[in-house]
């Protein structure tokens, strides 16, 4: 669900109605490191509506899927960044936390404190 898309550079594109991509793209491609986007390999990753975590490879092949914390809407949450081969996923109220996951979309713990001095996340590159 491209509708509403707007590009972000680095991979990244914000969508509208409840939705989020990230690209993963390879070293030295100017796309800020990530899998090497071959058949198999993490390459996409998108929330959906249902505030579920997808990830794919190059080719839009299903990789894995979890649920994110709730809730994720259009205006609170669902933003996406990829850094150091960690998704980070931007929960909106009341949570107002970051989440984390592998590429392989396992959850992990962030350290206490981290991203504390956010209000209310909306996005994330």
């Amino acid at each position: 669900m491209m509708r509403h898309g707007k590009a972000l550079g680095l991979g990244l594109v914000a969508v509208g109605v409840g939705a989020a991509v990230v690209f993963a793209c390879a070293p030295g491609s100017g796309g800020g490191g990530g899998s090497d986007a071959s058949t198999g390999s993490p390459a996409v990753f998108v929330i959906d509506s249902t505030g579920t975590l997808f990830s794919f490879d190059a080719q839009g092949n299903s990789l894995a899927h979890v649920a994110v914390p709730s809730p994720i809407g259009p205006l609170n949450g669902g933003g996406i960044g990829l850094a150091g081969g960690v998704v980070y996923v931007t929960v909106g109220q009341p949570t107002n936390a970051v989440s984390a996951f592998t590429t392989s979309l396992a959850p992990q713990t962030l350290p206490a404190g981290a991203f504390s001095p956010l209000a209310v996340p909306r996005g994330i590159v």
